[in-house]
């Protein structure tokens, strides 16, 4: 993923961990396609997008025969903040630990203690803003799984810290609820909240849960004219 800046600096997007996955093929004909949501805001060389202004993006794809395809250019605007609340939760999201939990979708590394703190702070001082939706999201995809700590003192202990399901429910349901979130991560977000709730027995919220899934894959295959 390549990235024209507003002052002009291209970049090329580097993600904060690289993953070693099996290979995984779609093949697709002119029929059919693939959706896939990758997060870019914050990698290797911290924020992406910490200027106001037009940036310009393009993705390239290698593929299996080694060519490259190159895709559309795509403009984006960034607009400076307008009121004092933007302001503030511009600052509150601005900080390394804020962007690689967005990026892991949570974690309870002692390293990134701020980075919590920050989130449920907006969460808590700016329920109904749009951008807290994304701080929701962040804390209802971590409460949702349990979390192991290897503490190394004079044995080495596995501390497990279980889900929170509560929590997860609670902020994955305004995060999915809001309709902020792409389409993508919004699906995402419904199933995993549909899992926790039957996990933990609540088996007609599930049910209701996965039929909005249902229904809004139906309403989006309308309007695609699928």
């Amino acid at each position: 993923m390549a990235i024209r800046k507003p002052d002009g600096r291209v970049a090329a997007y580097e993600p904060l961990i690289s993953h070693c996955v099996a290979a995984r093929e779609i093949y697709l004909d002119t029929s059919s396609q693939a959706e896939d949501s990758a997060y870019i805001g914050y990698g290797k060389d911290g924020f992406y997008f910490d200027q106001s202004g037009i940036y310009r993006l393009c993705a390239v794809y290698t593929a299996l025969d080694g060519s490259y395809v190159v895709s559309n250019t795509l403009n984006l605007r960034v607009r400076y903040p307008v009121t004092a609340a933007d302001e503030e939760l511009a600052d509150l999201y601005f900080g390394d630990d804020q962007g690689a939990l967005l990026y892991l979708l949570g974690s309870d590394s002692e390293y990134l203690n701020s980075g919590r703190t920050t989130f449920t702070k907006v969460v808590d001082k700016y329920p109904t803003n749009p951008m807290s939706q994304y701080a929701r999201l962040v804390l209802g995809v971590n409460a949702s799984r349990e979390f192991k700590t290897i503490v190394e003192d004079r044995d080495t202990r596995l501390l497990v810290r279980k889900a929170n399901a509560d929590s997860s429910i609670q902020n994955l349901t305004a995060a999915v609820d809001s309709n902020v979130l792409d389409s993508i991560t919004t699906d995402m977000a419904a199933t995993l909240l549909a899992d926790v709730q039957a996990t933990y027995g609540d088996d007609r919220a599930a049910a209701e849960t996965r039929k909005k899934i249902q229904r809004k894959a139906a309403a989006a295959k309308r309007a695609s004219g699928s």
